[in-house]
């Protein structure tokens, strides 16, 4: 047997306060979509954005078109700070993740799936 549905999340708040996760299926011959379920909760992350501004401003700052190169100083080695830049914000992010227990999250709304699936046939 094989099932094949489309999730949605409706998401709510910020890295300061954690987000809430509201998953949201369409009805069927609809557009419209409704909640599947109670609203999961995402931790807080604030350091987050600004390592990923952090990041990108690095990041744009060297992929820019060269119009002229002004006096440099020599003594720092950048491509190890974008390096270190990228790392922190990866291990940011997969910290997050885990503190998160997205696996848990992703049986859960395969639990509620299955369960309304069974009791009803709109899934």
């Amino acid at each position: 047997m094989s099932l094949e549905v489309n999730i949605s999340f409706r998401v709510e708040g910020s890295f300061t306060e954690g987000f809430t996760m509201t998953p949201m299926i369409p009805q069927q011959g609809s557009q419209e979509f409704r909640e599947l379920g109670s609203r999961i909760r995402l931790p807080a992350c604030p350091v987050l954005p600004n390592l990923y501004n952090e990041c990108r401003n690095f990041t744009d700052e060297y992929t820019r078109r060269i119009e002229g190169v002004p006096d440099q100083t020599t003594t720092v080695n950048e491509r190890e700070k974008w390096t270190r830049t990228q790392t922190n914000l990866n291990r940011s992010f997969l910290d997050w993740i885990r503190n998160a227990n997205f696996e848990v999250i992703i049986n859960e709304i395969i639990t509620r799936i299955f369960n309304k699936r069974l009791t009803d046939t709109s899934v």
